[in-house]
């Protein structure tokens, strides 16, 4: 058995404390012991960021074109905004749709 020299100071509850001293006691283990064996005898599951960091730009801009053409909606709804240029609304239209596929083609 190797000398245990190094110390570990963890955080936990009153009810979690209690709970890892009654399930080392009922196996007839040190708390230390028994932490040991189970982070040794435990498969954590690691879980991936599943949306790349290009989509997550995508996502962004696509934000930002969504609030540009709300804003220009609220404007032509509140007749602070009366000549505003069709084009412009086709290509904030058209720039979101565009944002879109680029997210359906990066999570595919």
């Amino acid at each position: 058995m190797k000398n245990k020299t190094t110390r570990i100071y963890l955080r936990a509850t009153t009810i979690e404390k209690a709970i890892i001293k009654q399930k080392a006691a009922k196996c007839e283990m040190t708390v230390s012991d028994f932490l040991i064996a189970s982070a040794r005898n435990v498969e954590i599951k690691l879980y991936k960021k599943t949306i790349p960091a290009s989509v997550n730009k995508t996502v962004l801009a696509m934000l930002q074109s969504a609030n540009n053409f709300n804003q220009f909606t609220r404007y032509c709804h509140s007749d602070r905004l009366k000549n505003i240029a069709e084009s412009e609304l086709h290509f904030y239209a058209n720039r979101l749709y565009q944002l879109a596929n680029e997210i359906k083609n990066a999570l595919q």
